[in-house]
């Protein structure tokens, strides 16, 4: 219990982008990334507090879920990012190495870190029982994901060739 109020009131005197364990999972990311022939992403401070609200939850609750405390895409918002968000989420595991190394074996976590998302925010919280949750956030920023939407909005849709066609019998 000392060493959870050791590590939030640590995070109250800082930024919360310059706490040492984000800042891990942030190096992590990006030499996973880099080593996959990707581009680095910036460490965005609302999808760092987004995803470490979300780690708190789960601490506090002892629940591991992307949906107990709403949606990634709403916690996102919560913290004023506009834009699309994926989330990676563990437990159980005591470094951000140990973490990444098992979403790196999984194949959805491992495509979540290697997409195309500019930023990242990551969040680690300590339950009373000792067990660790982690939280990555990877964001689309609104202008990027809205343009990418408006595209596909404003195209032509094509003419369905079938349409009207009798079926041959």
């Amino acid at each position: 219990m000392l060493a959870i109020a050791l590590s939030l009131s640590a995070l109250a005197e800082i930024e919360i982008t310059d706490h040492p364990t984000i800042q891990e999972m942030f190096r992590v990311n990006n030499l996973l990334r880099r080593g996959a022939g990707k581009h680095e992403q910036q460490l965005s401070t609302k999808l760092t507090n987004a995803a470490q609200d979300h780690a708190r939850f789960m601490a506090r609750s002892n629940i591991l879920s992307h949906y107990s405390n709403g949606t990634p895409h709403l916690r996102a918002a919560k913290w004023n990012y506009e834009g699309k968000v994926s989330e990676n989420i563990a437990t159980g595991l005591s470094t951000a190495q140990g973490c990444f190394a098992i979403w790196s074996s999984s194949k959805p976590h491992w495509a979540a870190i290697l997409s195309n998302a500019q930023d990242a925010g990551f969040g680690v919280a300590e339950s009373e029982q000792g067990r660790k949750f982690w939280v990555a956030l990877y964001g689309y920023p609104g202008s990027a994901f809205n343009s990418h939407r408006q595209k596909k909005i404003t195209e032509k849709p094509t003419k369905n060739r079938r349409a009207g066609r009798k079926r041959k019998k």
